[in-house]
């Protein structure tokens, strides 16, 4: 056999080649632990996906949107969870998360108290029930600043469909809708699987971004099931009233006003309950963006749905159970009457929908870019008609052309090119290069490091 000689000036040169992979290998982590922590919502999203088909998998249908045991009650919260569990409780362990399911499915004792497996009612407080303060990091957007002010909720919500009547009860509950209106991904007390997605699964929405703090949703709101728009219309009126900031959410409360949405009104839109309190109304998706939220489709990919998307007109009638006592309504089975975004929250009522309607996914900042960010310089920006113009730090632009801007406030916004001035158009293309530039010069020097520091 014949061997192979190598000279002492190979193995260096094999040794030097190897620390500057390694070198640059670390380097590029690093580059990717930071792009993940910016765009924390899409990740967080596909990661959720990804447990909702693991999840499938092993067990041939999806979580359902609400569930658990019988016992327990509003009366009596420490007998059992009410059936109000949500699917992020059962989707823990696929979330990476099996020591507090382990915590949640069998009895735990916390002081002078026994709790039974599955928990209490996910309305009790953490002090109570440790588990439903252990909210999984998952479920919080990076972006979310107010998430530590409400630690028990979630940054995302599951998808009810596009109906009012009834939509947070479980359809044996329910006197009136029935099944005819529980038209989402999820049911209370009901289990799907993705053969029931006959309008397909890229056609579906599962969960949708939702902010925590900051979302003002009214209460005892009449005739939405005739007309949603009354929920736009309590929100101008002086003598309305609110749940509390934070919707008085939990994580693990499946009812609609904690971990719920339907595809009503356009992302971030008004909300309201009904005078049948948290489990009915029209609750709407919403995300620190200015323009939409990030929506999870059924076959785990995640799109950008604009707040311009069609949502056909607000005073269209949901769909009913044909009695004709919640005033107007549309019959059992039709096709959503809320456009593009309607159709989208249903599972089978074959509605043709346009993919174009939904765009890729956004970045997400973090509070750390918004400091970096914060040191930009402010330009003025001039609308094309020369009949405005805003004070403005340049973030980003996206493929569609759209210019995402920090004001004097440190609130973000968006501007198309196409609403500039053309030479302003220019200078932000201009100014994009030279710092897409920079930081190709960026990675230049840290290469060049690795090389010294060999």
């Amino acid at each position: 056999m014949r061997r192979l000689k190598f000279k002492v000036s190979d193995a260096v040169t094999v040794t030097v080649l190897c620390f500057f992979v390694l070198s640059l290998l670390a380097m590029q982590t690093a580059r990717s632990v930071a792009l993940s922590r910016q765009s924390g919502c899409d990740n967080n999203l596909k990661a959720i996906g990804l447990a909702f088909h693991n999840y499938h998998t092993a067990y041939n249908q999806l979580p359902m949107g609400s569930g658990g045991t019988s016992s327990g009650s509003e009366a009596e919260p420490l007998r059992g969870n009410a059936n109000r569990l949500s699917g992020f409780v059962a989707l823990a362990p696929f979330l990476e998360e099996q020591k507090l399911w382990e915590q949640i499915s069998n009895p735990l004792t916390h002081g002078n108290l026994t709790l039974p497996p599955m928990g209490p009612a996910p309305w009790t407080s953490p002090d109570v029930y440790p588990p439903w303060g252990n909210r999984p990091a998952v479920l919080v957007c990076s972006g979310d600043s107010t998430a530590s002010e409400f630690p028990t909720a979630a940054s995302y919500v599951i998808c009810y469909g596009d109906a009012i009547l009834d939509v947070g009860l479980s359809p044996t509950e329910s006197i009136n809708g029935g099944r005819a209106t529980h038209r989402g991904a999820f049911i209370r007390e009901q289990k799907l699987s993705f053969r029931d997605f006959r309008d397909g699964t890229a056609n579906t929405i599962l969960i949708s971004e939702s902010k925590i703090g900051g979302v003002r949703i009214a209460k005892e709101v009449s005739d939405t099931i005739s007309n949603p728009s009354q929920c736009i219309a309590a929100h101008a009126k002086a003598d309305t009233k609110f749940w509390a900031e934070g919707r008085e959410s939990c994580w693990a409360d499946g009812a609609l006003l904690s971990s719920g949405f339907q595809t009503i009104l356009p992302p971030n839109s008004p909300s309201c309950t009904t005078e049948k309190g948290r489990l009915e109304g029209v609750v709407s998706a919403s995300s620190y963006h200015p323009s939409g939220a990030h929506v999870l489709l059924a076959d785990g990919s995640v799109r950008f749905a604009p707040n311009t998307i069609d949502a056909g007109k607000p005073n269209n009638p949901s769909v009913g159970d044909g009695s004709g006592k919640h005033g107007p309504t549309i019959p059992p089975g039709s096709q959503s009457p809320y456009g593009v975004w309607g159709a989208l929250g249903t599972r089978a009522s074959s509605e043709v929908i346009k993919v174009q309607a939904l765009l890729p996914p956004v970045k997400t900042l973090t509070k750390d870019e918004l400091r970096s960010y914060e040191s930009r310089p402010l330009e003025t920006w001039t609308a094309a008609s020369g009949k405005g113009s805003v004070r403005a730090r340049l973030i980003d632009i996206r493929e569609d052309g759209t210019m995402l801007l920090l004001n004097e406030s440190s609130k973000i916004f968006e501007v198309g090119l196409s609403k500039l001035t053309s030479e302003d158009a220019y200078r932000a293309v201009a100014s994009m290069r030279e710092l897409k530039l920079a930081a190709v010069q960026s990675l230049s020097a840290d290469m060049k490091q690795a090389v010294i520091l060999l």
